[in-house]
């Protein structure tokens, strides 16, 4: 008997990946916080709407490396018109 069901296997990776994407959204806020001090609000509700851990992770790097709030925000808006989003 396995100790846990095809359901409940499924369940506890949606947590897992729930819980990176929030950390992800979380570390980039953070950065832009430290960086430039005040985020729009927004940005921030821009960025918790993104679900794609591999473009949050991108955009970590983007964080880091961008030389404006501005700059960002253009980036983000690229990226999510570029995946079909608005």
């Amino acid at each position: 008997m396995p100790l846990l069901s095809r359901m409940e296997e499924r369940g506890l990776q949606q947590g897992v990946e729930r819980g990176t994407r929030q950390t992800r959204q979380s570390d980039i806020i953070r950065i832009l916080q430290i960086r430039f001090e005040t985020v729009p609000p927004e940005l921030i509700n821009a960025i918790n709407s993104l679900e794609d851990i591999s473009e949050l992770q991108n955009l970590i790097v983007t964080s880091v490396t961008t030389n404006s709030l501005a700059d960002f925000g253009q980036i983000l808006s690229q990226n999510r018109n570029s995946d079909g989003s608005v």
